[in-house]
């Protein structure tokens, strides 16, 4: 929790006083699905790292169901969610600090962008990500893999 408080402390008070920190719970993970629909953003920052580099874009796909839009570093599955969703999530370039509490701020003075983004991620997941449309796209892979 310090190196959470020393990271943000040059965000204004006003807007710091609204961060929550929630301690990951490992012993029972019940609520885990939930624990997005609690929050006003998400944030997502990740270290320029091979590890990182090959994340999916579930983070951003669970914040999406509960329609609450994300900042986040930039990696590969998060760039193509930003293009096939026309931007609804944000992206951090370099993973600058001062870009971070920026883009922080931005949403949360700004509601109708927060919403907006929001709804846009939710439309994104549910049209190209739910099971079905998932489904379709491998059931034409394997057709694709056995010539069918």
């Amino acid at each position: 929790i310090q190196s959470f408080h020393h990271k943000w402390s040059n965000i204004p008070l006003k807007y710091r006083n609204r961060v929550i920190y929630i301690q990951p719970v490992t012993d029972n993970y019940d609520n885990f699905p939930n624990l997005p629909s609690m929050y006003d953003l998400g944030i997502v920052p990740l270290l320029d790292s091979e590890f990182n580099k090959s994340k999916s874009h579930l983070k951003i796909l669970e914040f999406a169901s509960w329609q609450i839009p994300v900042i986040s570093s930039i990696i590969p599955d998060y760039q193509r969610f930003a293009d096939i969703s026309h931007n609804a999530n944000i992206l951090v370039k370099k993973n600058k600090t001062k870009l971070w509490h920026q883009n922080i701020i931005q949403l949360l003075k700004d509601k109708e962008m927060r919403e907006d983004l929001g709804q846009r991620a939710k439309k994104t997941a549910i049209e190209h990500f739910s099971l079905e449309v998932v489904n379709n796209q491998r059931i034409e892979f394997f057709k694709q893999v056995f010539n069918v």
